[in-house]
């Protein structure tokens, strides 16, 4: 395999070439991290923003690892950017370490003019891999749902299962850069209904527990389990404030979901001691996903 311009994450971490049945391929910028990348202020001082994060992200993607790992299944992560190696190398490895993301390989762009780089990247990666299934995660600002899309409708990876979730952070109607979904690609707003795309879906198991033995006794491990984090997630929500641009958010008072509709029918298959805490998750997405983006903070 080539030399991406890429970055191991978790330093000691080595990455096995061993082929895995199953592989998550992830965005970064507007997809894990809030960057605000079509606003060209925002997208300037974006590396500055380590603090940025997508809230839950780094759960789920924890969660859903631990699960495949309890099955005695690898699931290698990628992390395919367009953000140039040698502005953003160090700022990304270092956001996905501080965040918890789980490790890695972190593929930058070397050449700034090359406009095929994820396109390329993920072609070598289905090559090497060999995976049967792909989960794509990545959003609508730059041009992932077409990227995506260049896979799941070729004839030739019909032997592969695709997942395509895509975070619906701009609203395609309004804002001509962004675009609206392509047929067998689920939108999303937060990580909350991202996992319940993926319980529904059957990547995860709603009742599965994976506790993390490093973490103590008397300290919560909020990605053990898709209850311990629906709960977690509902009560972060509520203290989100409606003018925050900043700090680890699920709706930065930029983003417009007007895209996403997350169906009721969605927590059919939680515990009716989740459904509690899931219905007011849900209630404050679907919410937040119905009134165009908050006003402007001023003095940022």
């Amino acid at each position: 395999m080539k030399k991406y311009g890429a970055l191991i994450l978790g330093l000691a971490l080595s990455w096995q070439s061993v082929e895995a049945k199953t592989i998550l391929i992830s965005d970064i910028d507007d997809t894990i991290k809030n960057s605000h990348i079509l606003d060209l202020k925002d997208k300037l001082l974006s590396p500055t923003y380590t603090e940025n994060s997508v809230r839950g992200m780094s759960q789920i993607y924890e969660i859903i690892r631990r699960q495949y790992a309890d099955k005695g299944e690898t699931l290698p992560f990628f992390y395919v950017t367009n953000a140039p190696w040698k502005i953003m190398g160090k700022i990304h490895t270092s956001f996905l370490s501080k965040h918890g993301f789980p490790q890695g390989a972190v593929l930058f762009r070397e050449d700034l003019d090359n406009k095929e780089h994820k396109v390329e990247t993920i072609t070598e990666l289905l090559a090497t891999e060999k995976p049967d299934t792909v989960i794509f995660v990545g959003d609508n600002g730059e041009k992932d749902i077409l990227v995506y899309n260049t896979f799941t409708s070729d004839a030739k990876y019909s032997n592969i299962k695709f997942f395509t979730y895509i975070r619906m952070p701009y609203y395609s109607v309004e804002n001509k850069e962004s675009l609206a979904l392509l047929p067998k690609q689920e939108g999303f707003a937060t990580s909350f209904d991202l996992l319940l795309s993926w319980v529904n879906n059957g990547l995860v198991d709603a009742q599965k527990i994976v506790s993390d033995d490093k973490k103590s006794k008397d300290e919560i491990d909020w990605s053990a389990s898709v209850e311990n984090f629906i709960v977690n997630f509902t009560i972060n929500l509520a203290d989100e404030s409606e003018t925050e641009k900043h700090g680890v958010l699920s709706f930065p008072h930029w983003m417009d979901c007007r895209d996403v509709q997350v169906p009721n029918d969605s927590l059919r298959n939680l515990t009716d001691e989740v459904k509690m805490f899931a219905v007011v998750a849900l209630d404050t997405v679907q919410k937040r996903c119905s009134t165009a983006a908050r006003p402007k903070v001023e003095n940022d």
